[in-house]
């Protein structure tokens, strides 16, 4: 099972790796749903990453996600100066954590719309590793 993990982690990452290094005049965004305490927006902003990163997931965990950062200086220096809070999210230039139920399509919407404005022309790379296994199943099947 761990290499099965390692294998998923190496897929995502080279993924990461070409979205960023594609050349572009659009804005980037990579969007981690269901990013738990994924810590890899933290690992691309300390490489000076020029896309944008969206961590989403439950509003309880993303308060605690964002309590953590504030607490640990490695990772609330990586992130510079935070522009906006409210209900315990973190929005900066580079990054942004929201909390969003992922079965509310109309809120998660509105989230990365807020976030870019333009949403129709710029490039997001959506990564999903667990999200769906901690949504209900009719919310699965919606189009």
């Amino acid at each position: 099972m761990e290499r099965v993990v390692d294998e998923v982690r190496s897929v995502n990452v080279l993924a990461d790796v070409q979205f960023l290094a594609e050349p572009t005049c659009q804005r980037k965004i990579i969007v981690n749903l269901g990013c738990g305490y994924d810590p890899l927006p933290f690992v691309y902003l300390s490489a000076t990453s020029s896309a944008v990163f969206v961590d989403v997931d439950y509003p309880d965990l993303i308060r605690h996600k964002t309590a953590i950062v504030r607490e640990t200086s490695a990772l609330s220096e990586v992130l510079g100066s935070q522009f906006g809070e409210t209900s315990g999210e973190i929005r900066t230039e580079k990054y942004y954590a929201v909390g969003c139920d992922l079965s509310n399509l109309e809120l998660f919407d509105k989230v990365l719309r807020d976030i870019e404005p333009d949403i129709d022309n710029t490039m997001i790379l959506f990564i999903s590793e667990v999200a769906i296994t901690y949504m209900v199943l009719s919310s699965l099947s919606r189009s």
